[in-house]
């Protein structure tokens, strides 16, 4: 009896061994293929996520366009209309390009304003009225204010004593259409250092810019056939004059009595040379 259960025994325990190594491999099959298997699920859980998300944004988005246009509607525009009136303002040019003046009028056929930088603008089409010697008319009650001028386009001439006394004037801008400058114009315009007369500029008066003492540069075109009494007169820091034409033709140009008096050595840049005039006395070198 001891011998046949010695012989089950030996029987048996290789079997069990047998089962048990089964049993081992098995299981490592299993997690073999719960390793290869577990990665295309994690994609298919993204996927589920993203697509998750991804319709919880629309729903968002969706809830959102509908309390928009639930608001909308109660103020009777739809969601178009509303997108529309965000994206265009209703801003035209003439409200931007328009100045804001601190002063403004009207003097004959021109219009005139003084922005909150003291620039003086002068507008519209034709001559300029004269204004009054010492006078208050137009701008010139507010001269003590101007900075700056800007002529525009469509006037072509300055009035008689236009800017007289102007002080605070240190830039003009003359426009191409002007073709004269009246009688004691800017006399007196002490803050004034350069002047740029047009091209088809022609007449200039007596007294145009006499005792301008800032006055340093000028520009004078061709076209300009006579300068008139003391036209430059008591410009003391007068330097150059550039003019566009030849030595000969300048000289040939008319010029008033004293036109230059009292103003020191300067010279006039021709186009073919230079002329010279010397110090306070008219004289040509």
């Amino acid at each position: 009896m001891s011998s046949q259960r010695k012989t089950e025994k030996t029987i048996l325990a290789p079997l069990l061994v047998s089962i048990s190594l089964l049993f081992i491999i098995a299981a490592c099959a299993g997690i073999i293929l719960y390793i290869l298997n577990d990665e295309p699920s994690t994609d298919k859980a993204v996927l589920s996520t993203n697509s998750t998300t991804s319709k919880e944004e629309s729903r968002f988005e969706s809830e959102i366009l509908s309390c928009f246009d639930s608001t909308n509607s109660e103020a009777g525009v739809s969601s178009e209309e509303s997108v529309n009136n965000d994206s265009t303002l209703d801003v035209s040019e003439e409200s931007v390009n328009t100045p804001v003046y601190s002063f403004e009028g009207e003097w004959g056929q021109l219009y005139w304003g003084i922005d909150a930088n003291g620039v003086l603008y002068i507008g519209g089409d034709g001559d300029m009225a004269h204004l009054k010697f010492g006078g208050t008319d137009a701008w010139l009650e507010y001269k003590d204010n101007i900075n700056a001028l800007v002529i525009e386009e469509g006037v072509t001439s300055v009035g008689n004593y236009a800017f007289f006394s102007a002080h605070g004037i240190k830039s003009v801008s003359l426009p191409d259409s002007l073709v004269s400058i009246g009688v004691n114009a800017f006399r007196d315009c002490q803050g004034i250092s350069e002047i740029v007369l047009p091209d088809g500029f022609c007449d200039l008066k007596e007294d145009a810019f006499t005792f301008c003492t800032g006055l340093k540069k000028v520009y004078i075109p061709i076209g300009v056939k006579l300068i008139e009494d003391w036209t430059f007169g008591y410009c003391y820091s007068l330097e150059k004059i550039t003019y566009n034409g030849t030595v000969s033709q300048w000289s040939s140009i008319p010029k008033g009595k004293n036109w230059n008096l009292d103003t020191p050595t300067f010279k006039v840049e021709c186009i073919d040379g230079i002329v010279n005039y010397m110090d306070m006395d008219n004289t040509i070198d």
